[in-house]
C-alpha cells in the first residue's frame, strides 16, 4: 500500500487539478459567481455579501453552491457564527481574481475597438480606382485616423470577403445575387478621349459614325468589347483597334502618348483634360465600354450587427470624398 503524499506534494497537486479545471472551465463560469465568491470570501458573510453586490442573500447562497458544485469542491465552512474558506477556496480565490481581472481588460479592450476607430482595415480594390483615385485620397485618411492600419489588395477579381479576411471591397457595378450590402459611392462617367498630337494628325471624327475609322487602345476583357453610346440602340463597332493592353493604366499612358483614342472615366483622365494633355470628344454624348449600363463603384461589405468604427470611418470617408468630386 503507497504512502499518503507529504502536506506541501498534496497542495500542490490540488494546486494543479484547479489550474487545470479552470482552464476548461472559465468559459463557463459566470462572472457572477465568482464576484459572489470573492465578495464573500472578503467580507466573511454571505448577508454581507449581498449587501455589497445589490443582490439577495438566498441569491448569492445560490451562486456560491452553483460554483461549488461545478469545480468539484467545498470552498466555504459555514457556521452561525462565521464563514471561514476552506483549503480548496484558499487555493481557488487568487484564480478567481484573475479570472476576474483578464475578463475586464478583455472588456476594456473590446470595448475601445467599438468607441474608437483602430485597428487593421483590411480593403480590396480594383487595379485602376485603386491606383489613381484610392491612393491618391488615402493619405487624408490615415491622418485623420491614426489608430487605424490600413492593406489594400489592389486586383480585379472577386473575393470571398469572409473567406479571405476583408472588410470592405470597392467594385465596379452593381453586385448581382449577393447578400453583400453595396453602397454606391462614385458614378462611373466615361469620357471619349484622344491626345491632341493624335487628332492633329489623323482629324477630327465629325460624327459618331465616323468613330470607327479612328485607331483605338482598348483593353483586353470582355467587358470592354465595344463602345457603346448611352441613350443609342446602336452599338459603335470598334475595327481598327490599334493596340490591345490588360490594364487601364496601360491604355490610359498609350492614349495621351497619341495612340489612338479610347473612353476612360472622369477619376482618371480629369487632371489630363484640365491640362489640355487630352481632348474630350463629343462632349454632349455619355459613352460606356461596357455591356451593363450600371457601371458606377461600389463600397462592398459584409452585413454585421456590429460594424467597427474602423469600417464606418472608412465609409463616411468614402462618401466624403465622391461628394466633394462631383
Amino acid at each position: 500500500m503507497s504512502k499518503r503524499p507529504p502536506c506541501h506534494l498534496h497542495k500542490f497537486a490540488s494546486i494543479v487539478h484547479f489550474e487545470r479545471t479552470i482552464c476548461r472551465k472559465c468559459n463557463q463560469v459566470k462572472s457572477t459567481r465568482l464576484q459572489c465568491f470573492l465578495k464573500v470570501a472578503d467580507l466573511g458573510s454571505f448577508s454581507a455579501a449581498a449587501e455589497a453586490l445589490n443582490l439577495q442573500p438566498s441569491s448569492v447562497t445560490r451562486h456560491v453552491t452553483a460554483l461549488e458544485e461545478e469545480m468539484g469542491a467545498r470552498f466555504f465552512h459555514r457556521s452561525r457564527k462565521r464563514v471561514a474558506l476552506t483549503e480548496a477556496g484558499g487555493l481557488f480565490a487568487p484564480f478567481a481574481r484573475r479570472i476576474l481581472e483578464e475578463e475586464r481588460e478583455a472588456r476594456s479592450a473590446i470595448s475601445g475597438l467599438q468607441t474608437m476607430p483602430s485597428g487593421l482595415l483590411t480593403i480590396s480594390c480594383t487595379r485602376a480606382f485603386g491606383e489613381y483615385w484610392l491612393a491618391a485620397k488615402l493619405p487624408d485618411f490615415l491622418e485623420s485616423y491614426p489608430h487605424i492600419t490600413v492593406s489594400i489588395r489592389f486586383d480585379d477579381r472577386i473575393v470571398d470577403l469572409g473567406e479571405e479576411g476583408v472588410d470592405l471591397a470597392i467594385r465596379i457595378g452593381a453586385l448581382e445575387d449577393s447578400d453583400l450590402i453595396a453602397l454606391r459611392i462614385l458614378d462611373n462617367d466615361f469620357r471619349l478621349v484622344a491626345a491632341p498630337e493624335y487628332l492633329d494628325r489623323h482629324s477630327w471624327p465629325l460624327t459618331l459614325e465616323m468613330l470607327p475609322q479612328h485607331h483605338w487602345v482598348g483593353l483586353a476583357t470582355r467587358r470592354w468589347s465595344n463602345l457603346r453610346v448611352l441613350g443609342h440602340d446602336a452599338i459603335l463597332p470598334v475595327k481598327s483597334q490599334r493596340v490591345e493592353v490588360n490594364t487601364p493604366s496601360a491604355v490610359h499612358q498609350l492614349v495621351r502618348n497619341g495612340a489612338g483614342l479610347t473612353v476612360l472615366p472622369t477619376w482618371m483622365v480629369a487632371d489630363d483634360i484640365a491640362s489640355g494633355r487630352l481632348v474630350v470628344l463629343f462632349e454632349d454624348h455619355k459613352f460606356s465600354p461596357y455591356l451593363s449600363d450600371d457601371s458606377a463603384v461600389y463600397a462592398v461589405y459584409q452585413e454585421r450587427r456590429f460594424m467597427p468604427p474602423k469600417l464606418r470611418a472608412f465609409l463616411d470617408f468614402l462618401r466624403t470624398e465622391a461628394a466633394s468630386a462631383v
